[in-house]
């Protein structure tokens, strides 16, 4: 079917000159600073968990981004109103997220997946974020790539300020107020919530081993960013490294002189064929790889199924996937059914 790829995007975002970005999260910092957010003139670009958040409060950013593949990500967009969106999401996402209407869906590859393994034999290109775990990563990723200047973080938090795990308004306080009961009010579910992730602290802040990761991806890409980079507020993690002043120097931002933000409001014509002739090819050249991979007997043995994943031409679909359980079986060698019975439920 014709779709939209990402590097469709970058000649609005850079024309005639990148303009400042604000990325979005859905941390508990986020609840003060609504009223700075709706009267930035930024490029806002938003999480999946922030999107029923600004909902509610009558906004929406210029681009959303959904890049998780478990069903429980699916749930966070169920409110949405799709049509207010332009959606920067991958193949790998669960397929109802297709079947909302949204403004616009923009596809983009990352490092492995289906989409850049297509790219590499069919002749095309979608264009590629990085990833860093987290889908504020690939946000962030955008915001650099495009240009802007400077880059604000907000409500990415990655630790539980405020004794809350997320701001107030997301789909997971919703579900949470739907099912409480008296002697479970939804307080107490959220508070239930930060006690059981909170897994470290760090600088005070409690957090879990996941958004610390995060936090050190970031860093460690923030430090690689030529442009500036602030946090609005010095409620998380990254107020350790980055300037926490945000909130006041985004209240001075403006737009470029000449650039269309009402660009990012219309329908895009699609500007790719991902079924072609060629990525046709290449998924029967997928099928036909995993048909051999899947022989059973390759399955009898750690070593013998790590060199039929590399022999298949698919490994970097399928490796994902592979070594983990090649490793696993390997460190349960010295017991009689474990290898073969993780290998046989991996297949």
């Amino acid at each position: 079917s014709d779709v939209s790829f990402l590097n469709q995007l970058g000649p609005h975002l850079k024309s005639p000159a990148p303009p400042a970005a604000l990325v979005l999260g859905a941390g508990p910092s986020l609840d003060d600073q609504w009223d700075t957010i709706g009267k930035s003139r930024v490029l806002k670009l938003a999480v999946d968990t922030a999107l029923e958040p600004m909902q509610s409060r009558g906004l929406a950013p210029h681009l959303s981004f959904l890049f998780d593949s478990q069903i429980e990500n699916a749930t966070l967009v169920e409110k949405v109103h799709a049509e207010e969106h332009n959606l920067v999401t991958s193949l790998e996402v669960q397929p109802s997220i297709f079947e909302k209407r949204w403004r616009n869906i923009f596809i983009a590859g990352c490092d492995r997946g289906i989409l850049s393994w297509l790219e590499r034999r069919g002749n095309f290109q979608a264009g590629m974020l990085k990833q860093g775990g987290s889908v504020v990563t690939c946000a962030f990723d955008l915001a650099r790539q495009a240009g802007c200047s400077p880059i604000y973080f907000g409500g990415v938090d990655l630790s539980f300020s405020r004794q809350r795990v997320y701001c107030k308004g997301t789909a997971y306080e919703r579900r949470a107020v739907e099912g409480q009961q008296r002697f479970s009010p939804v307080e107490q579910v959220e508070y239930q919530m930060k006690s059981e992730r909170t897994e470290r602290t760090i600088s005070s802040r409690p957090t879990q081993e996941n958004m610390y990761n995060y936090f050190r991806w970031l860093k460690d890409e923030i430090g690689r960013t030529a442009q500036p980079v602030y946090v609005l507020t010095p409620d998380g993690l990254l107020a350790d490294i980055l300037p926490a002043d945000g909130a006041a120097r985004m209240a001075m931002e403006n737009f470029p002189a000449g650039f269309e933000e009402s660009s990012l409001r219309q329908r895009f014509k699609p500007n790719g064929v991902l079924m072609k002739d060629a990525v046709g090819d290449a998924l029967a050249e997928i099928k036909r790889g995993l048909e051999s991979f899947l022989s059973p007997e390759n399955f009898s043995d750690p070593d013998r199924l790590e060199k039929a994943a590399e022999a298949s031409g698919i490994s970097d679909i399928i490796e994902v996937v592979v070594q983990p359980a090649v490793a696993v079986s390997r460190y349960e060698r010295g017991k009689k059914e474990g290898p073969n019975v993780i290998l046989k439920e991996l297949r």
